[in-house]
């Protein structure tokens, strides 16, 4: 029971303080659609929620121009599509990060949300939520190689470094 967020993104932290994404908003265990957010300085930007209708099948897709400093964020209902149906650029996120390299996210993000003029939805609270996320794609420019073993004990690591610093945090 609860809202939140299943999605895939960018960040230039761990923690996801400076990030932006696109995912799949669900409350109470119903689809509720598509959207793009982004946070700076751990402030939540919000950026667009998108027409198509949710459905489980899909695709994500997230764009970065470092030329024009603009992220494009978009969605596809089907599942393969080389391209967006629906998408929305955001050039404000970027300019007001700090420049580190950018970081590959998927993520699940719970916390209540006020709805203007309707209703409060809780935060996440019980309930199961899955989600397979496959056949990650760099459709343009060059992906960076990360050579093995190695990337399987640097994602370890990254992900026991936030839950600790979320443990901490909360704690």
């Amino acid at each position: 029971m609860g809202g939140g967020g299943i999605g895939f993104g960018v960040g230039e932290d761990l923690m996801g303080a400076n990030s932006t994404g696109v995912g799949l908003a669900f409350a109470d265990s119903t689809l509720v659609g598509y959207g793009a957010s982004g946070r700076v300085d751990d402030i939540d930007q919000f950026i667009s929620f998108f027409t198509s209708p949710a459905t489980l099948t899909g695709r994500f897709f997230v764009n970065y121009n470092s030329t024009t400093r603009e992220f494009t964020l978009g969605i596809s209902n089907t599942q393969g599509d080389g391209m967006s149906t629906e998408s929305v650029i955001s050039s404000v996120l970027q300019s007001d990060w700090n420049d580190k390299p950018l970081l590959v996210s998927f993520f699940l993000r719970s916390e209540e949300v006020q709805i203007p003029s309707t209703t409060t939805i809780p935060a996440l609270s019980s309930g199961i939520v899955n989600s397979i996320f496959s056949n990650f794609e760099v459709l343009n420019g060059a992906p960076i190689k990360i050579p093995e073993p190695n990337a399987c004990s640097l994602m370890l690591l990254a992900l026991m470094t936030q839950w600790r610093f979320r443990s901490q945090a909360r704690g």
